[in-house]
């Protein structure tokens, strides 16, 4: 929700009638935010995408093909044209890096319809790494892959439970 945003209303429109009878919205989050849910094991890159639909289909009763799904999964996102103004006067001035718990199929989404990724050095995505922000291995690759000292890094982020974690690493 920093360099593109979230759709995440358009998506639980789209998913939610899709599902079960009696399915709620509420209960599509759930299935997201649950710590102990196959989008976790997902984003840390331990599942495939095709895994982590056909848990969706048990866990919600999703009447979608893999390919449905897949586009609605992927319609979660739109640009955020400040932020891609941003990115255009800081690029070449500043080294620009990003910090993302995603999976696959989003990594691969954003990269060919989000042209602002091309501002950055690079990125660290938890799906490649095998951590999710806030788990220390995920500040501890992207640190690796900067190769810069922690406190010669500024850590921003649209989740301030997120900080903390970067700020105990030193950055």
């Amino acid at each position: 929700n920093v360099c593109v945003r979230l759709r995440t209303q358009a998506f639980l429109d789209g998913i939610t009638p899709q599902g079960r009878p009696g399915l709620t919205q509420a209960e599509v989050l759930d299935s997201l935010r649950d710590l102990d849910s196959p989008h976790i094991a997902y984003e840390r890159g331990q599942i495939d995408g095709p895994a982590f639909y056909a848990a969706q289909v048990e866990r919600l009763g999703l009447r979608l093909s893999y390919p449905q799904w897949l586009d609605g999964w992927n319609a979660y996102f739109e640009p955020n044209r400040p932020m891609e103004a941003l990115l255009a006067r800081l690029q070449g001035s500043l080294r620009l890096w990003t910090l993302s718990n995603t999976n696959a199929e989003h990594l691969q989404h954003l990269r060919l319809n989000f042209r602002l990724f091309d501002s950055f050095a690079g990125f660290t995505a938890s799906n490649l790494c095998g951590a999710r922000k806030p788990e220390p291995a995920i500040y501890r690759d992207a640190g690796q892959r900067l190769d810069l000292p922690p406190n010669e890094v500024l850590y921003l982020d649209d989740v301030e439970a997120y900080v903390p974690a970067g700020r105990a690493l030193g950055l």
